[in-house]
């Protein structure tokens, strides 16, 4: 019987397990696991706009560790501070720009986005 796990390159890895960890060093355990293929998580971690990680960094780490992006991430939680709907939508659209951008830098031909009600998740 073959095992659905037998060809990881099948599977693109999420970074989201190391939410909490370096995304430098999340990556280099990941492909030590024999994953080639990663969704990079953009939410208030690693690839999120707000966090300011360098993208030339991101791109090198890929190279290094010989991974390629399956998909981005883009960010939808934490939207704290606006009192104004317009407000929000134009910070929101601009995050999105910037993920599609990274999306474009990495050569990841996805981007996940949420549509929701940013109060769910605060």
């Amino acid at each position: 019987m073959r095992s659905v796990y037998s060809d990881k390159s099948e599977y693109a890895f999420s970074t989201w397990t190391y939410e909490n960890c370096d995304l430098g060093k999340a990556l280099k355990e990941i492909a030590g696991h024999g994953f080639n293929t990663v969704e990079l998580w953009g939410d208030t971690a690693h690839l999120d706009p707000r966090a300011g990680l360098d993208r030339k960094l991101v791109k090198q780490w890929l190279r290094d560790f010989n991974l390629k992006v399956h998909s981005i991430h883009s960010p939808f939680r934490n939207f704290k501070g606006f009192t104004h709907n317009e407000e929000f939508r134009k910070y929101r659209m601009d995050l999105l720009k910037k993920s599609i951008d990274d999306c474009s830098f990495l050569s990841a031909p996805i981007l996940v986005v949420h549509g929701l009600d940013r109060n769910e998740y605060n």
